[in-house]
């Protein structure tokens, strides 16, 4: 939770320097710099993390094997891709249900936070 507001107290002055300080710079208006700075380190981790990140349970190094086991015990009582017909369905299953009332709490508190903040 503190991170939000570290984001907002280091992000905010940075984006406004980048708009105001590369505006024109190459032609470009400050707007285009900041999407194209800020957007190159999420586009590099993202390549990153698919060079580095396993795709099955067996593969990942990190994992002890009782671990592994334990994934795969939980993994088989999850319903397979294709289960669920429509969204009725899917909002029906309790695990949905309390996944999306823990987004929407935790985006009011963050909400709540940020507009409220001096």
């Amino acid at each position: 939770m503190a991170s939000i507001a570290l984001c907002g107290i280091v992000g905010s002055p940075l984006s406004g320097a980048i708009m105001k300080f590369c505006d024109g710079l190459h032609g470009m208006p400050g707007w285009q710099w900041l999407l194209l700075l800020e957007g190159i380190p999420s586009v590099v981790l993202g390549f990153v993390v698919l060079a580095f990140v396993d795709d099955e349970i067996d593969h990942a190094k990190w994992l002890d094997a009782g671990e592994k086991r334990a994934l795969k015990e939980q993994l088989a009582h999850d319903p397979k891709v294709g289960e669920v017909h429509s969204l009725k369905a899917a909002f029906s299953e309790p695990v949905t249900l309390v996944m999306a009332l823990i987004y929407l709490f935790l985006a009011m508190g963050i909400y709540g936070l940020i507009f409220w903040m001096p």
